[in-house]
């Protein structure tokens, strides 16, 4: 019980370090450039950070589960990229193209995990070779 409570106090002075050393960096930039907490800078800051959010928490589900995803990056380097290639060339309706991107997304992870699970490939390899055949379709559609 007692380990529990120290480990419960180091967790509590590593987050205030972060959050600490976060205030000190913000209040450093900010001097460094006015324009670091404009509003618009601020906005800009939070969307980007919302994509990466979600990235993680899907991450974050696999981790728990003790598996591990390397095919991550190139999944959404792949999918946004098949959505404006039907937006700007084929002239697709935006929402159509949006959800033929988010299905191509679901459909790339489930090949990951359907041969992690029926081949038992370890997930490392296997998401390791689909990351690079993603990485590179994305080369040739560039």
């Amino acid at each position: 019980m007692v380990a529990l409570k120290l480990k419960k106090k180091s967790f509590k002075m590593r987050a205030l370090g972060v959050l600490i050393a976060a205030i000190a960096l913000a209040v450093l930039f900010s001097i460094a450039n006015s324009n670091f907490l404009s509003p618009y800078n601020l906005l800009i800051t939070v969307r980007m950070a919302s994509e990466l959010g979600i990235i993680a928490a899907g991450v974050t589900l696999l981790m728990i589960a003790g598996e591990f995803d390397l095919s991550v990056g190139s999944t959404y380097a792949l999918s946004p990229m098949v959505t404006a290639i039907l937006y700007s060339n084929f002239n697709v309706p935006i929402i159509f193209a949006v959800m033929v991107g988010l299905m191509l997304a679901l459909v790339l992870g489930f090949i990951n995990g359907f041969i992690t699970t029926k081949a038992g490939i370890p997930s490392f390899i296997t998401t390791l070779g689909t990351m690079l055949i993603y990485r590179a379709v994305v080369l040739v559609l560039v």
